[in-house]
């Protein structure tokens, strides 16, 4: 440690602060919708151009048929009505078959990005693994310490004369995982008296 240059020092802190981010994505504590945000990077399927076409033509219709009157045409009112509903009941087909097809493709994509969000965090916390805030007795919570002391609990060392080291990868997960738990508390408290 005492040979780290400051520029070190800065990209351990960058790596273990990012690594944070990254675990928060994985676990849920942070929310924030990666799905929604790789959208906007996405090139539509054919499929969704072609729900969006249909969509836009039965707008396009709809507002014909609003124009008719239904009493003065009453032909032309329910031969609009009837491509209408037609239209209407192919695109309900159409979108509910997308749906079922986007809903499994849309577990598997969030599954991936958890996982590869995941093994970014550790990735993180062990190149930042000796940046240790303080040492805490390892008999305080003897069940637990392998928390604490996350990445070395992998590396089988940090530890010194029965402490164990608190890193500030681990202080970072730990504050936001009791953030997490606060603002769920607060909200079903407020869920309960109102």
């Amino acid at each position: 440690m005492e040979d780290w240059t400051f520029y070190d020092w800065i990209l351990k802190l960058l790596f273990c602060i990012v690594g944070v981010v990254f675990f928060g994505l994985s676990s849920g504590l942070l929310s924030f919708n990666v799905k929604k945000f790789l959208n906007r990077f996405r090139k539509r399927t054919p499929t969704e151009v072609e729900i969006e076409r249909r969509s836009e033509e039965i707008d396009g219709l709809q507002r014909e048929l609003a124009a008719i009157s239904p009493v003065n045409e009453f032909a032309a009112y329910f031969k609009r009505k009837r491509v209408v509903d037609k239209l209407t009941d192919e695109l309900n087909a159409l979108s509910l078959k997308y749906q079922q097809k986007a809903m499994i493709s849309s577990v598997k994509e969030m599954v991936v990005i958890r996982l590869l969000c995941a093994i970014f965090s550790i990735v993180c916390a062990f190149y930042s693994y000796d940046l240790v805030l303080f040492y805490v007795n390892e008999s305080y919570l003897w069940p637990f310490n392998f928390i604490l002391a996350f990445p070395f609990t992998l590396l089988a060392t940090g530890s010194r004369n029965n402490e164990v080291p608190v890193t500030l990868f681990s202080y970072l997960c730990m504050t936001l995982a009791a953030r997490r738990i606060y603002e769920r508390r607060k909200i079903n408290a407020a869920k309960k008296y109102a």
